[in-house]
């Protein structure tokens, strides 16, 4: 069967879902804020170490690449609870802000799915950048693909691509969207992060229920975990 086509209806929806439980997701978007801004600056150390070494002008460029793919991979066990939480909302599921730190119980699958598609994304820039966009998203499924299906990471990666292949524009424009929203927080000090980090989430939560689910989403109970490999848990 033919995915659903994505809709762009979705960012202003998300608005609405996120104004509707606006408190949870505040208090979300601040840990997550707060926590991206702890996780950024322990990376920053790294570029600080490499700036005093005299091969600097070499290594430099492969240390910013890799800080980056470290923070989103570390990232995204809370960035799958923010999506997650997003998709219970869309579905009229009470949620609250704990929701968006339920997989850091486990959070090595999404530690390895974050830095499947952080990896893969870096080799797209690399190539010209523009396969780096294509790439976010055709991939910007995989963490709710882990949090809602329970797919390992590698099998969540694939089916995103799979689900998105055949509109690969439209997912990355929508993906470009996504992150262009969430970026916008960072003006006023940070503090509007902690709406737009929610909302970016929900924008692509609400892709993923229309392309993925058809609008009749099954919430998974919070002891639900995913796969870290193909074996894990199928014995």
């Amino acid at each position: 069967m033919e995915p659903k086509k994505l809709d762009f209806n979705v960012v202003s929806q998300s608005v609405d879902i996120v104004k509707g439980k606006l408190v949870s997701f505040l208090v979300a978007g601040m840990a997550t804020a707060l926590l991206s801004s702890v996780l950024g600056w322990l990376c920053s150390l790294l570029i600080r170490a490499v700036g005093h070494n005299p091969l600097t002008p070499l290594l430099l460029p492969g240390a910013a690449v890799l800080s980056d793919v470290a923070l989103m991979s570390l990232l995204s066990p809370v960035f799958a609870g923010l999506m997650h939480m997003g998709l219970r909302a869309a579905q009229g599921e009470p949620v609250k802000a704990a929701h968006a730190f339920r997989f850091l119980s486990n959070p090595t699958p999404f530690l390895v799915g974050g830095l499947v598609v952080s990896l893969a994304t870096a080799l797209g820039f690399a190539c010209f950048v523009l396969p780096g966009f294509v790439i976010a998203g055709l991939s910007m499924f995989t963490l709710l693909f882990m949090a809602d299906q329970k797919l390992a990471p590698f099998d969540a990666f694939k089916a995103s691509l799979e689900a998105l292949k055949s509109q690969w524009v439209s997912a990355t424009m929508l993906a470009l969207v996504a992150g262009v929203v969430c970026s916008v927080g960072m003006v006023a000090c940070y503090v509007g992060l902690f709406f737009t980090l929610p909302l970016g989430a929900t924008i692509i939560a609400l892709a993923y229920r229309d392309v993925v689910l058809g609008r009749s989403t099954r919430i998974q109970s919070d002891s639900e975990v995913p796969r870290t490999s193909e074996t894990t848990g199928g014995q």
